[in-house]
């Protein structure tokens, strides 16, 4: 079957999407930029809208109803104040489900890494970092320019806002609002890093010294020049140095 759009869908695509339809094609039921870089190995069920420049990986699942390329939520962008947009790109091994939003950034790039799951409804706003193996729950809204490391777990409807940094398997508590950095190996819950996420670290492979290492840490300020596992070391050290923003580290409390 033969899909075309009318006029007026058209129109609102040039408007909000500053996108020509000659730049677009149906691809079994979801408009797909003819630019987009995406692996044969990846499935696109119907009613996805993929625009913009984007990059993705192999052997993904995007399920119905998602966007990913969709601009900036950035009036500037609207002003024309705004330089080009950057691109979106998604590695390999990624499930993302029904009716996720992915914006463009506003400078750089947008990027999800591998082996990532992110259920229906989430939504990374612009210049969003997520690394390996997150698992995003339903509705988990990301505000723009925010780093999300390796492993970590957002529960339901939680809500973190813009230039946040989420440590390396840290856990979120279901409907949590972040608006602080949440450093690694910690559960957070109601504006608190409250406990280690020791039962994912142990899914992660951690042993029990390092576990012990971890808590050490946070309860007695360890120096941490004087941990002595070089993948725990790594995660806190990297969280320190990237972090991209003025804001300050949640409090940690851990008893």
């Amino acid at each position: 079957m033969r899909w075309t759009l009318r006029p007026e869908v058209l129109d609102t695509l040039r408007r909000l999407f500053h996108i020509d339809s000659k730049d677009l094609e149906w691809v079994n039921g979801s408009l797909i930029c003819k630019d987009a870089e995406i692996k044969s190995s990846t499935l696109i069920l119907p009613g996805c809208m993929i625009v913009g420049e984007v990059e993705i990986g192999g052997n993904n699942v995007i399920g119905p109803y998602t966007v990913i390329g969709a601009p900036p939520q950035h009036r500037d962008f609207y002003s024309s104040k705004l330089p080009e947009t950057g691109k979106i790109v998604i590695g390999n091994n990624n499930i993302i489900r029904e009716f996720v939003t992915v914006h463009l950034p506003t400078e750089g790039e947008t990027v999800i890494g591998d082996n990532c799951f992110l259920l229906a409804y989430v939504h990374l706003g612009h210049d969003v970092i997520l690394g390996n193996n997150v698992t995003l729950s339903n509705n988990t809204q990301i505000g723009g320019h925010s780093t999300i490391k390796d492993n970590v777990i957002t529960g339901l409807n939680t809500c973190i806002h813009q230039y946040t940094t989420l440590g390396a398997y840290s856990m979120i508590g279901m409907g949590s609002i972040v608006v602080k950095d949440v450093p690694p190996f910690v559960v957070y819950k109601n504006f608190i890093c409250y406990k280690i996420n020791e039962v994912g670290l142990e899914r992660a492979g951690f042993n029990t010294s390092e576990i012990e290492e971890i808590k050490k840490y946070y309860k007695e300020f360890l120096d941490i020049d004087k941990i002595t596992s070089l993948r725990v070391k790594k995660h806190l050290i990297d969280f320190l140095n990237t972090r991209n923003s003025n804001r300050k580290i949640a409090e940690v409390d851990i008893s």
